[in-house]
């Protein structure tokens, strides 16, 4: 089965993209960096505004995708508070690690 992902910035992209008929959404601030994390504030303002699956991009800064092991795990319990589960809250909330 093909999905289709669509990387959304704000909710009006991810409401555009639902209506588009994308399957899931890859939600990221600062497309310019190639994708940051995106605020609490708007993941908890799309997953509200959306039916379909929302990952985020795990990633604090655009340098690179290289973290170092402290950093990434200090990222990680951060986006943690978006997602108890860290990876998996619902259908509707999933961090990115890969």
């Amino acid at each position: 089965m093909t999905l289709l992902e669509v990387i959304a910035t704000t909710v009006s992209d991810a409401r555009a993209a639902e209506r588009g008929g994308a399957d899931r959404l890859e939600l990221i601030t600062a497309i310019g960096e190639g994708g940051l994390t995106p605020s609490i504030g708007l993941i908890e303002s799309v997953v509200e505004a959306v039916r379909i699956s929302v990952n985020m991009i795990v990633r604090p800064h655009g340098r690179s995708f290289v973290l170092r092991c402290r950093r990434f795990r200090r990222h990680v319990a951060r986006c943690a508070g978006y997602c108890p589960d860290a990876c998996q809250c619902d259908r509707h909330r999933h961090a990115d690690f890969g």
